[in-house]
């Protein structure tokens, strides 16, 4: 699988737009990897989680079309997660070709924030699936499965995301808190070669809703209790905020402590 970070940031970005803290002003000036726009994820060319406001200028940057994406993974429907405008732009009269349905996997309350818009399916070329819990999704080659998160309660639940591609498990998980065992035991079959973990509030204090260092190191240690990861898994973090966030280089040298991935917009990774 190889796995394109469109965005790695929480929803204010970084730089945020109306912060002045050390990291956002050293941002502006230093640029590089330390600007992060919202999250999202490419896997291959034709598989996409979370599809937010900054999707226009990340595929822009990293000269990326969407056009052979068929499957659309949307963890919930916080703006910076799901912004529908991406979705009307597939409508006939902004488009030149026909381009594959696209599918589109989510909860209740994604698609409420698509059926504001007014437009009928057929129109932008999707295809609505209802997410089940644990229920495997057969996506040409991928094999989907919906598991919960602990986040965004107050719409019904935020979802993370297993996917099986040629052999290789990752997790996508985040937004998301620190897992119930209830939940980890319900996935305790898996091996994962790749985990994606939220880090939001990476260095700073945090809430049942994200993850910080902390939070991560008890992730960990729960799915290596139980076998679903090992020491050759690949662990990456992503979604952060500018809260007690360090420039890129320092990310990734504290985090290398603990054997973690700091992701960055652009990154790829062959899994």
């Amino acid at each position: 699988m190889k796995l394109t970070f469109l965005g790695t940031s929480a929803a204010e970005g970084v730089p945020s737009l109306y912060c002045d803290c050390e990291t956002c002003e050293k941002t502006r000036i230093l640029k590089g990897k330390n600007i992060r726009k919202r999250s999202s994820l490419l896997v291959n060319d034709d598989l996409i989680i979370d599809m937010g406001p900054d999707l226009y200028a990340a595929c822009s940057k990293n000269n990326i079309a969407l056009n052979k994406v068929e499957y659309a993974l949307i963890t919930h429907c916080h703006f910076d997660h799901f912004y529908p405008e991406n979705i009307e732009v597939r409508y006939r009269r902004y488009q030149l070709k026909h381009f594959p349905t696209l599918n589109i996997l989510a909860n209740s309350s994604v698609f409420f924030k698509l059926t504001q818009m007014g437009y009928k399916d057929e129109e932008l070329y999707i295809n609505r699936i209802s997410a089940k819990l644990y229920k495997n999704y057969y996506f040409n080659n991928y094999v989907v499965v919906p598991i919960p998160a602990n986040h965004a309660h107050e719409y019904g639940m935020a979802l993370n995301y297993i996917i099986k591609h040629n052999n290789k498990e990752i997790l996508y998980a985040t937004d998301s808190g620190i897992y119930k065992d209830k939940w980890i035991k319900k996935i305790k079959d898996y091996r994962f070669d790749c985990v994606i973990f939220d880090g939001t509030n990476i260095f700073s204090e945090t809430s049942t809703n994200h993850l910080n260092i902390e939070g991560i190191r008890v992730m960990k240690k729960k799915l290596l209790n139980y076998g679903i990861i090992s020491g050759h898994t690949k662990i990456i973090c992503t979604h952060f905020s500018h809260f007690g966030l360090p420039l890129h280089d320092d990310l990734v040298e504290k985090l290398q402590f603990d054997n973690i991935i700091a992701a960055y917009d652009g990154m790829v990774v062959n899994i």
